[in-house]
């Protein structure tokens, strides 16, 4: 099945993306502190940066991606990390509701199908956070977009960055940011660049 475009990544690099987790999901882990008993759901966990960053903190940490490679390289690169690691696809989940603290999505939305399927995985995601809990995105928006750094065959869906701002308006949005970022993938060293929305909200109580 259709993996975002990133086997080929995984299969040469066991650490595609790194091991530095994402500046928003640090903010977040921050914004809780010391609370007992946290969870936390990734959706879309690739090699497991951020998922493995959530549990040294604290969490009790589900990550799901639908690579199997990404999994098992999840496994090895953070083999001290204590997540339950799950070969899933994102859009097979229903549940269960209000059952975690923080919720994140980063660098996965864009490699859905359709509007409508990023639609219902922010709708997924609402529906997985308690109140006051915290939601993380990060997703490719409809500008300037660079492939060179893709294979041929990856065609991300591309909402803009006021659709993604609007799904989470009724929401508290403490941090949201449209950056163009260049890139580069170590299996290739193509250099490239995105325009990426990054969203950090909290549920209201």
């Amino acid at each position: 099945m259709p993996t975002g475009g990133y086997d080929e990544g995984y299969r040469v690099c066991p650490c595609f993306w790194g091991d530095k987790p994402a500046e928003l999901v640090l903010a977040a882990i921050e914004m809780f502190g010391s609370v007992p008993g946290r969870r936390a759901i990734d959706l879309g966990c690739g090699e497991g940066k951020n998922a493995a960053a959530m549990s040294r903190a604290g969490f009790q940490v589900v990550a799901i991606d639908k690579s199997d490679l990404a999994i098992a390289n999840a496994r090895s690169t953070f083999a001290d990390a204590d997540v339950n690691w799950l070969a899933c696809d994102i859009t097979k989940i229903s549940g269960p509701p209000a059952a975690y603290d923080l919720v994140i999505a980063t660098g996965s939305l864009h490699c859905l199908k359709s509007e409508e399927e990023i639609v219902e995985a922010i709708s997924l995601m609402k529906k997985l956070t308690k109140k006051s809990g915290i939601n993380v995105l990060s997703s490719f928006n409809d500008g300037l977009q660079d492939m060179n750094g893709h294979d041929e065959d990856f065609v991300p869906t591309l909402l803009s960055h006021q659709k993604y701002v609007e799904l989470y308006n009724d929401w508290e949005i403490i941090k949201s940011s449209n950056v163009l970022q260049r890139d580069a993938h170590p299996h290739n060293g193509v250099e490239h660049s995105h325009s990426i929305t990054r969203i950090l909200v909290k549920r209201p109580v």
